[in-house]
């Protein structure tokens, strides 16, 4: 549901954008906003979760989750004259869905009886499971494209999967965390010196990722003239598949990585994979980079969570629910700033633009530029990365 969530609009932007005529700043705002409002429901609901627990919150969830599904495919009959703005307030709903489902998982699978080292692991594969959905998303609704079928009827059938996790969840067992008196107060967690680094860190972890998920079907489709199906499936999907890969073996080989190298290494050849795919011409070279891309991001959401839920095992719900909040903020801050430096690039890019031996149009420079100044994110992991690795070391 997440990687419905997360993926489903970049998939379908280019289709909407020329039936529409959405803007990649338009596109960036969708984004910051889906994120944003999942931030807002990670801290409003953090301490009523804390204190009752998961179980009642995880089946309304869901049921958001499919009333924002129907009516993101209903928007243009709904609201003929403001496509954007039905746009705008269907992702709201799913978000609010989604936010509440990020603030659970990660508690409940944390809460299940296991040594600490088998609890890190287990986060990871929870995590993975997004990467396989992400995988998933991308090469249905690509082939459902390609065949002709209609973004609308796609949408409506994707609301099928939160309708099957509320038969899952209905009589599921569930696990907590500490709950009510006995977890750790939102107030003592903010003066706690991992978890200030480890909320900065995780922010900049998601915008890492969350930029090339959302733009690189776009980036292979216009930037580099790919056809889509193919760009889909090489690229993003690639990029889903590393991802998850990434993810899963840190499940299997968790007790033998370092996890914080991991995280330090992963953020500086994220880095590297961005200058690739904004220099390289059109071939192979951009295309692993971005499938690459996943492997080298897929440890630093989840490797942050797990650092932290070893060193503060007394936090409850709350703790995932700031965590959550902060790597949301990097997922909607990254996205939002490539999608208006791509519309000012686009803007100001003269006609005929040449780049070293690159012949650009003026999209194909604005995307460029866009994902270029996005390198940020993965550079500013990597040196938060250096320092929480310190702050680990102090405290134990």
């Amino acid at each position: 549901m997440q990687a419905i969530n997360f993926n489903l609009l970049a998939v379908i932007f280019i289709p909407l954008r020329e039936q529409y005529g959405l803007t990649y700043a338009q596109f960036g705002t969708l984004i910051f906003v889906i994120f944003i409002s999942q931030i807002f429901i990670n801290v409003a609901l953090s301490k009523p979760i804390d204190r009752i627990g998961v179980r009642p919150f995880i089946i309304p969830a869901l049921c958001v989750c499919i009333g924002g599904m129907i009516l993101f495919a209903m928007v243009p009959d709904l609201l003929p004259g403001h496509i954007y703005a039905g746009f705008m307030g269907t992702s709201l709903l799913i978000a609010a869905g989604g936010g509440v489902l990020e603030l659970c998982l990660s508690p409940i699978v944390d809460a299940i009886p296991r040594d600490a080292a088998d609890s890190s692991k287990a986060l990871s594969f929870l995590h993975s499971f997004y990467a396989w959905g992400q995988a998933v998303v991308v090469l249905l609704t690509s082939g459902l494209l390609f065949l002709g079928v209609s973004w609308r009827v796609i949408a409506l059938a994707w609301a099928l999967v939160p309708a099957a996790d509320v038969i899952l969840f209905y009589r599921a067992p569930i696990a907590e965390r500490a709950t009510g008196d006995d977890a750790m107060p939102i107030r003592k967690l903010l003066s706690t010196g991992i978890f200030i680094v480890a909320l900065i860190t995780i922010g900049f972890g998601g915008a890492s990722e969350a930029n090339i998920a959302q733009y690189a079907s776009a980036f292979l489709e216009k930037g580099l003239g790919m056809d889509k199906l193919a760009g889909d499936i090489l690229g993003l999907c690639g990029f889903a598949v590393f991802l998850g890969v990434g993810r899963m073996l840190y499940g299997f080989l968790g007790d033998k990585i370092n996890i914080n190298t991991a995280l330090i290494g992963g953020s500086a050849l994220a880095f590297a994979a961005y200058l690739v795919i904004a220099f390289s011409p059109a071939g192979a070279a951009p295309v692993a980079a971005i499938a690459l891309c996943g492997l080298f991001v897929s440890l630093l959401w989840p490797g942050t969570l797990a650092i932290v839920a070893k060193g503060l095992p007394l936090a409850g719900a709350s703790m995932f629910a700031l965590l959550a909040a902060s790597g949301s903020l990097g997922c909607s801050i990254g996205p939002w700033v490539g999608g208006q430096l791509t519309d000012i690039a686009m803007r100001s890019a003269p006609e005929g633009l040449s780049l070293g031996l690159l012949e650009l149009s003026a999209e194909q420079f604005g995307l460029r530029a866009g994902l270029l100044a996005a390198a940020f994110f993965p550079l500013a992991s990597f040196a938060f990365q250096l320092y929480l690795k310190r702050v680990i070391g102090k405290k134990t």
